[in-house]
């Protein structure tokens, strides 16, 4: 097996000493190696943004520490259901996902199966999750060492050659104290897996944002472009959605992702608008209907395609399944991202927000928003080409 590095982990087995000359004295067995990052048998990887998606939680006992919640809180988190959008329970990864993809991918708990090994004896995976015992692993070891036992023990329980034949996507729970300080969680881009920071396996904000990082979401930024007060600049400024800011909150926000990101996963498409020079549609003149009423709209999703960047353009309407969005809120925003393949990674930056009456100009495009109706969730939009002063086909 070719390594690759960021892909392939090489796992040393229990017992294995460290030798003061650097060297593993691994008492006659041999490492376990593996990868983070096979999704395709052609080379290519592509996220799958639709259908049911089996996720397998993993909850850990090391040799110092164990992950705080327990099985039931953990899966809670993960695969509890909540139809209420008032509800004050849980919010979980799978009820955020059902509700803002409407129904397009669902997840659902990875099939039960029983296995055994030395160290964890006769386990299971039970309801999608499993706890795995790591005997000789310590906090102090750090998140990769600790990562590293953990796959290789579910290898070693379920005679596997990675723990990636288990499930589409696997969480990993780690106990307190192992990550550094300030750390709270990854995930490996276009993958299988994510790995926590113990009680952040339970954060309603961050599940769904490492999960968007294993389908290919690069991080939503702060604008770099001059623009209208109240911006964050920066990595995760965006808190329009979910690839911004997470929260330690098991309740929510209840939100979904930025106009960028929400392009990327295609739930949107039959509602969806591009607008370009050489097509068959120049500009638009109409209005946006926010997410949480895409059953009912028109239009929810705006795509400008500009020779270097496309610009995504939504009305980010606070309410039913977006009410909880933490920036923009009942606002128009506008966020770029450089061009490529929908479903090619890539960090996009919020760079307008914008109130009724207001104008923002990009890449020889001018974006105008005129009535924005809260009762209605509706916002009147215009994009022109530059040196355009309207529109010739109402959208």
């Amino acid at each position: 097996m070719n390594l690759i590095s960021g892909e392939t982990y090489i796992s040393l087995p229990p017992g294995t000493a460290l030798l003061p000359d650097q060297t593993a004295d691994m008492k006659g067995e041999v490492p376990s190696i593996g990868s983070y990052n096979i999704r395709r048998r052609d080379g290519r990887k592509l996220a799958n943004f639709l259908g049911k998606q089996t996720i397998l939680g993993v909850r850990v006992v090391a040799k110092d520490s164990t992950t705080t919640s327990n099985e039931t809180v953990l899966g809670n988190s993960i695969f509890g259901s909540d139809d209420d959008m008032n509800s004050e329970s849980v919010l979980s990864l799978a009820t955020q996902i059902k509700a803002c993809s409407y129904d397009k991918m669902n997840i659902i708990m990875a099939i039960d199966r029983s296995g055994a090994s030395q160290n964890s004896g006769d386990v299971s995976i039970l309801n999608g999750m499993i706890t795995v015992r790591i005997p000789f692993t310590s906090t102090t070891q750090g998140d990769a060492i600790m990562r590293n036992a953990v796959s290789m023990e579910i290898n070693e329980i379920f005679d596997l050659n990675s723990p990636e034949e288990l499930a589409d996507y696997i969480i990993y729970c780690l106990p307190p104290g192992t990550f550094k300080k300030g750390k709270i969680a990854y995930a490996y881009m276009n993958s299988w897996l994510s790995v926590f920071n113990d009680e952040w396996c339970t954060s309603a904000s961050l599940l769904m944002h490492e999960l968007g990082h294993s389908m290919n979401f690069g991080h939503s930024n702060g604008g770099q472009e001059p623009g209208p007060s109240g911006y964050q600049l920066g990595a995760y400024g965006d808190e329009s959605g979910k690839m911004g800011y997470a929260y330690p909150n098991k309740k929510g926000p209840r939100s979904c992702f930025n106009a960028a990101k929400s392009y990327q996963a295609g739930w949107y498409k039959d509602k969806g608008i591009t607008i370009n020079f050489s097509g068959n549609i120049p500009c638009f003149d109409g209005v946006l209907h926010g997410i949480a009423d895409y059953p009912i709209a028109n239009t929810v999703l705006l795509r400008v395609q500009t020779t270097s960047s496309d610009y995504y353009i939504n009305y980010n309407a606070k309410k039913g399944i977006n009410q909880g969005t933490q920036e923009a809120g009942d606002m128009v925003t506008v966020v770029s991202r450089p061009r490529g393949p929908r479903d090619s990674y890539a960090e996009s930056d919020l760079v307008a927000k914008l109130e009724s009456g207001e104008v923002y100009s990009f890449s020889d495009y001018t974006i105008s928003v005129g009535k924005i109706d809260i009762g209605k969730g509706t916002a009147e939009v215009t994009v022109l080409p530059a040196g355009q002063n309207s529109c010739n086909m109402k959208n």
